[in-house]
C-alpha cells in the first residue's frame, strides 16, 4: 500500500503543479477547466480529484525526509488555497487543526508548539478572513434568523452564490418530498434531469438556471449535497447514508498510526464543506477510503514484519 500511495502522491503533486502554473497564468492545463478573474490570481475550479485525501496525507503521513517533504508539503497545501472557495479554504485549517491536535497528542503539547503553529497559521487565516468577509458573516445571521424560509418566487441567485440561497434551495425541497411518505422513505427517485416526467413532476423555483431550457434546474445542484440527498434519497435514505459516511470514519479510527488520520481528516472535510459543495454527494469521494481499507491488512503485515526484524537485531 504504501508504494501504491506513494505513485498516487506523485501523480497527484504534479497534476497541483499544474494547477498552480493555471491559476498565476490563466491558461487551463488540467482539464475540466471553470475560471473566473480574482485579481492576479485565475480561479480554477478543476482541482485534482484526490487532492483533498493527498494534502493529508503530505502533512501527517509524508514519506519523505528534509526538504523533500517541505516541498512535497507546500504544493498540495497552496493549491488548496487557489481555487478562492471560502468553505474550503476554512475547513481545511479545521481539519488541519484537528489533525495537529490528535498528532501532537492534546492540549498541553499544542501549547509547547504554540508560537511555530502561529508562524504557520496566521497568514492564511488572515486570507481567509479577508476572503470571507462581512458578507458572509451577514449570510451566516440570516440563515439563522431564518430568513431562507420566506423566501418567495422572485429570489434570485447572485454571483455569489450565497450560503441563504444554499439554505433556501434546501428548504423548498425538503418541504416537497416531506409531504408524502413515500417521499420520505425513497425521496423522488433517480429521473435524469432533462427527462420528460422531470419535467411533468417538478416545479421548483429556487435553482440555477439551465443553459439549454432557461428554466430553473430542478433535481441536482453543486451547491449543497443536501438537497440533493433529499431529492433523491429521502429522509431515511439521507439518515442512512450519513450513518454509512460516519462508519467508514470510525472504522479508521483505529488505523491513526497507518494511514488513518489523512482518511478522517478527508472525511471530516468533505462534511464540512457540503452545506456549500456536491463533494460528499459524489459516491466517488468514497471510493478512496474503502480501497485504502482493503490494503490496510497488507499494512498491518508489513508492519509486523519490520517490528520482528528490529526486535531480531536488538537480540
Amino acid at each position: 500500500m504504501t508504494k501504491l500511495l506513494k505513485i498516487l502522491f506523485i501523480v497527484v503533486l504534479f497534476q497541483c503543479c499544474l494547477f498552480i502554473i493555471q491559476a498565476f497564468t490563466g491558461i487551463a492545463l488540467l482539464t475540466g477547466a471553470e475560471s473566473g478573474r480574482s485579481g492576479v490570481i485565475t480561479r480554477f475550479y478543476n482541482v485534482p480529484l484526490m487532492l483533498y485525501f493527498i494534502v493529508f496525507y503530505a502533512i501527517f503521513h509524508n514519506p519523505y525526509k528534509g526538504w523533500q517533504k517541505i516541498i512535497t508539503t507546500i504544493i498540495p497545501s497552496v493549491t488548496m488555497f487557489l481555487p478562492l472557495h471560502r468553505s474550503l479554504m476554512i475547513a481545511f485549517i479545521l481539519c488541519l487543526l484537528i489533525g495537529i491536535y490528535i498528532k501532537i497528542g492534546g492540549i498541553k503539547k499544542i501549547v509547547k508548539y504554540f508560537p511555530f503553529l502561529l508562524i504557520l497559521i496566521l497568514p492564511i487565516l488572515l486570507i481567509v478572513v479577508k476572503a470571507t468577509g462581512e458578507r458572509t458573516l451577514t449570510d451566516i445571521e440570516s440563515v439563522l434568523d431564518g430568513e431562507f424560509i420566506e423566501v418567495g418566487d422572485d429570489f434570485e441567485l447572485d454571483q455569489e452564490s450565497t450560503f441563504m440561497f444554499r439554505m433556501a434551495h434546501f428548504f423548498e425541497r425538503f418541504i416537497d418530498v416531506t409531504e408524502s411518505n413515500v417521499g420520505i422513505i425513497f425521496g423522488t427517485g433517480f429521473m435524469t434531469e432533462d427527462s420528460e416526467y422531470t419535467y411533468r413532476h417538478f416545479n421548483y423555483q429556487i435553482g440555477l438556471t439551465s443553459d439549454d431550457t432557461g428554466d430553473t434546474v430542478q433535481l441536482d445542484t453543486s451547491d449543497i449535497c443536501w438537497s440533493n440527498f433529499i431529492v433523491r434519497y429521502g429522509v431515511i435514505g439521507t439518515l442512512l447514508y450519513i450513518y454509512i459516511f460516519f462508519s467508514i470514519t470510525y472504522i479508521y479510527n483505529k488505523d491513526i498510526k497507518v494511514i488513518g488520520l489523512p482518511i478522517i481528516l478527508y472525511m471530516i472535510l468533505l462534511f464540512i464543506v457540503s452545506f456549500t459543495s456536491d463533494l460528499m454527494y459524489q459516491n466517488r469521494m468514497l471510493i478512496f477510503p474503502l480501497l485504502l481499507y482493503n490494503l490496510l491488512p497488507i499494512e498491518y503485515e508489513n508492519e509486523e514484519i519490520k517490528y520482528s526484524e528490529q526486535i531480531a537485531q536488538i537480540k
